[in-house]
């Protein structure tokens, strides 16, 4: 069931996932207004926007008893530890130590010793993620190297990516980049203590998208894109916002009209 509302009315609502489409990034400021902090999270991309948004509640609530603006790093990290109490997000520096210290171990090959190997395997493993926890991956490996001409280092690179996936998740120590790719392939249920709201912007990629999926199985998500409709989304190169909220059995949409100046 999919309906069109307008605005006005509360941004809570029974729906499981609820997208709102903004024209203008100046009508987000609608959505703000009617935010309250004590009912739902509202989730941004980076720190800044995080802070500066906080700082703004101040104005409509002199005590708050949590942060209800996120980074969604942040909430990644939550939700990995809730699903399983022992993992550990690594950080940049942790990241790289786990990278030198799998590199060492046996049967890999010789470029693997190499002082910048830690940061060439960083680097693809960070590129390759949504491939590495591809449900279909060993398949996708194999016609690879089916095809003709194909580029033997690059197969290479995949396979090893693919072994430092496991050998962290084995010892539950996650690289930070890993989070969403390791969240969107589990098969148990997810979900957080408040309804969410997400305000990623241009900043959503794939694996993000599929977690937001996975959330609004469980409870009411609210995806903010900053584009009129769907149509628009390849223009603004928002293609990671395609194909949100596939498969799901109810589903709200909302278009924000043109309002006050921007959060």
């Amino acid at each position: 069931m999919i309906s069109l509302l307008s605005c006005g009315g509360p941004i809570y609502s029974t729906t499981v996932l609820k997208v709102v489409w903004l024209s203008e990034l100046s009508q987000k400021n609608q959505l703000w207004e009617r935010f309250d902090p004590r009912k739902s999270f509202w989730i941004v991309s980076d720190l800044k926007s995080k802070v500066f948004l906080n700082r703004r509640l101040l104005d409509r609530f002199s005590i708050l008893a949590d942060e209800p603006v996120r980074r969604a790093s942040e909430l990644w990290r939550d939700l990995s530890t809730k699903v399983n109490s022992e993992i550990k997000i690594l950080g940049p520096l942790g990241v790289k130590a786990r990278a030198r210290r799998f590199l060492k171990e046996p049967g890999l090959a010789d470029w693997c010793s190499r002082p910048r190997a830690a940061e060439l395997l960083l680097r693809s493993a960070r590129e390759l993620s949504s491939l590495v926890v591809h449900p279909d991956i060993n398949e996708i490996i194999i016609e690879l190297k089916k095809l003709s001409g194909s580029d033997l280092t690059f197969i290479e690179m995949i396979g090893l990516c693919l072994q430092f996936y496991f050998k962290s998740v084995e010892k539950n120590e996650l690289p930070w980049f890993w989070t969403t790719a390791y969240l969107s392939q589990l098969s148990v249920p997810l979900g957080f203590s408040k309804p969410l709201i997400f305000d990623l912007g241009f900043d959503l990629t794939e694996s993000e998208r599929d977690v937001i999926d996975a959330l609004a199985q469980t409870q009411e998500v609210t995806v903010i894109i900053p584009a009129a409709s769907p149509e628009q989304l390849m223009q603004r190169r928002l293609n990671n916002y395609r194909n949100l909220g596939l498969g799901q059995a109810r589903m709200e949409t909302e278009k924000i009209s043109a309002g006050p100046e921007p959060v």
